[in-house]
Parts: C-alpha cells; sequence; structure tokens
C-alpha cells in the first residue's frame, strides 16, 4: 500500500520549480522594452521600497483573504439558507478560493499603491525592478495574478452551486461542476460506506476520509463529488445526518 506524502512532494517539487522558472524567465521571459528609456532607481532606494512591498503583502494577503472568505461565505448562505439544508463548501474550499481572489488583486493593489507612493518616479522602480531580474517582471506578475484570479472566479462559479439539501423523504444535491440536480429517496438507499482511504487519479493511495451513498437504482454520492476539500468533520456531520435519516448504518471499508 503506497501512501501519498503530498506535503513533502510538494515542498521538494517547489524547490526544484522555482528557481528553473527564473532560469527561464531570464532567458525567455518578456523584456524590459518598454522601460529601456526610463532612468532606473538607484538600487538602495528600490530595495529599500521592495522590503516595504514585501511587508505590506504580509499585511494585506491575509486581510483580502478573511475578506474574501467572508464574502464568500456570505453569498453560499445568501442562495441556501433554509436551516435544512448542508451548504457543502468546506473551510479548505473557501481558504483557497479566497486565497486565489487576494493573490490574484496584489498585481493590480502594488499598482495602484506605487503610482499613490512613488508619484511620478514609479515607473523609475519598475525599470529598476525588471533590471534586477533580467525581465519584465511586472508584466510577469500581472499575467499570474491574471491567471489565478481567472482561476478564482471559474472555480467559485463551479463551486457556490454545489449543495447537499435535505428535503422530508429525499436528499436533492449537485456535485461539483455541475449545475444538474439530483436525488435520492431516504428509502432508496441501499448502503453507506466510510473509508479511511482514497485512491488518487495516479493510483496513489491518499489517506483522507471520505463517504459514499449508494441507491437502489443506481445512484451515487462520493464526498469527493462535493466541495468539502478535506474537512472531514463536515463530511462526516453531512453524512452522519444522511446515515440518520435513512435508517442505514455506516459500514467502515478500507478504501473507496
Amino acid at each position: 500500500m503506497q501512501i501519498n506524502n503530498s506535503g513533502m512532494i510538494g515542498a521538494i517539487t517547489a524547490a526544484i520549480f522555482v528557481p528553473l522558472v527564473f532560469a527561464f524567465l531570464r532567458k525567455y521571459g518578456p523584456k524590459q522594452d518598454a522601460f529601456l528609456n526610463v532612468q532606473r532607481m538607484n538600487s538602495a532606494e528600490a530595495d529599500g521600497y521592495e522590503k516595504k512591498s514585501v511587508v505590506l503583502a504580509f499585511i494585506l494577503v491575509p486581510t483580502l483573504g478573511y475578506f474574501f472568505y467572508f464574502l464568500i461565505s456570505l453569498v453560499s448562505g445568501f442562495f441556501y439558507s433554509n436551516s435544512e439544508t448542508f451548504v457543502t463548501s468546506g473551510k479548505y474550499v473557501k481558504v483557497i478560493l479566497a486565497g486565489c481572489f487576494a493573490i490574484g488583486l496584489m498585481h493590480y493593489i502594488y499598482d495602484f499603491l506605487g503610482k499613490l507612493y512613488l508619484g511620478d518616479r514609479y515607473l523609475s522602480y519598475v525599470a529598476a525592478y525588471n533590471y534586477k531580474y533580467g525581465f519584465n517582471s511586472f508584466r510577469v506578475s500581472l499575467y499570474l495574478c491574471n491567471f489565478v484570479l481567472i482561476a478564482g472566479v471559474v472555480q467559485t462559479l463551479l463551486t457556490i452551486p454545489c449543495h447537499i439539501e435535505f428535503m422530508e423523504d429525499r436528499l436533492v444535491f449537485r456535485r461539483w461542476a455541475s449545475f444538474r440536480k439530483h436525488e435520492i429517496k431516504f428509502g432508496e438507499i441501499k448502503e453507506i460506506k466510510r473509508a479511511s482511504f482514497l485512491i488518487a487519479p495516479n493510483g496513489n493511495m491518499v489517506s483522507r476520509v471520505n463517504f459514499l451513498v449508494k441507491s437502489n437504482d443506481g445512484t451515487e454520492l462520493h464526498s469527493e463529488d462535493l466541495p468539502i476539500g478535506g474537512d472531514e468533520k463536515l463530511a462526516e456531520l453531512v453524512f452522519s445526518r444522511i446515515s440518520k435519516e435513512s435508517g442505514k448504518e455506516i459500514s467502515n471499508v478500507e478504501q473507496l
């Protein structure tokens, strides 16, 4: 049995990937043509403002992240405010979505604050910054932030409609990335399984609690179809409720 240690693999990948990205951008990245004729700010002054920018990032990213986390929670609650409805956007999913918006807006915030703080000397700072890294880093930053921002918008649109609603005699739900409603009558539920391991698409076995509901007509609901996102407490809550409403005990298996 192979367990995927995603944290260690991610750290090793980042340590290798990040230097390679900078090396690639130095050689093939967008050139700083737009700033060749701009007088660069002296390196000491540019480095000083860059350090201030890093401090600003440590303040703004968490603040914006919290704001968007609250906003996504508010929007979800607005659409599914019924007390009998479980909104299955887990906290980890909301953190990821909020992070996409916070990081995606950083370039625009930096650009606005830079112009506000430096005024006419802003282009001189940009020229010095690009010269330091050997490519048009601000254009790369714009591309990356736009990509993350668009990804956040798309993921949010696919995630917010996804929910489970407990009706009087049935379970109504939308899977992630689907706008089609499905339903399972509580009396038609054949079995509910709980597994401690999940087989990932790459074939590895991941240690994560997951659930599967099967009905007599073949309809299935898997916890991975929902944006619970590793929130095991929320998964336990949702599927324990299904077990209670259907009168079916949850059977434990090793993997699903």
